[in-house]
Order: C-alpha cells, then structure tokens, then sequence
C-alpha cells in the first residue's frame, strides 16, 4: 500500500510506478479527511481507467478482489496483462454509485 497525502493506494505495478500514482491522485479526488464510501478494483492505462468490480464499503474487500479481476480481465484481452491494477475509492458525497465493468464475469452481486 501507498500513501499519498491523504489517499491510500494498493497497487499491484507492472509498469512505470510513479506516473500511475500521480494520476490515480487525481482520479480518487479525495480532499481533506473526507470519509471514503465507495471501493473498487481499477485498471489504469494512461489517462484511462476502469472501475473493474465493486463497490464494496470495506478497501479490504476490494483488494481481496485485485488479483481475480486482473485474471479476468487478461483473459478477457491479453493487452490488460500491460495495465496497472489495484483499488480506489470515490467520496461519500458522490451519489452515483456504479457497479464494476466485470461484476457479472466475476459472479459479484452489489445492490
């Protein structure tokens, strides 16, 4: 894990490290001590990323789902093997609440 200011980041790397970390700062837009809602694996590749599976209240639970989601992801397109993966959270105060792109692949069910 990988603290950032106030951010906590779990990232499995397989790549240039710090640019994914930079950018995975402005993608988690936590400010100040704002309480953390919302946890999911992501997929970073540049300026993209993916919310692969979640939401889960618990960053626990989402880093237990990392590595499946990464299988799952490969498999589904060998050029995930090349992409960073690892959790991210999203503001109590954001009120939309999306469900992971592999939710259904992976067998999750989130209200």
């Amino acid at each position: 894990m990988t603290l950032i200011g106030n951010t906590k980041l779990f990232i499995v790397q397989r790549g240039p490290a710090i640019a994914l970390l930079k950018f995975m700062m402005k993608m988690v837009n936590v400010l100040g001590n704002s309480k953390i809602k919302w946890f999911y694996v992501s997929m970073i590749d540049g300026q993209q990323y993916w919310l692969l599976a979640g939401p889960w209240k618990s960053h626990s639970t989402a880093k237990r789902w990392v590595q499946r989601a990464n299988d799952k992801a490969v498999e589904m397109d060998c050029k995930n093997w090349f992409r960073a993966f690892g959790t991210c959270s999203v503001k109590e105060t954001t009120r939309l609440k999306k469900q992971g792109i592999l939710n259904s692949y992976l067998g999750i069910k989130n209200d």
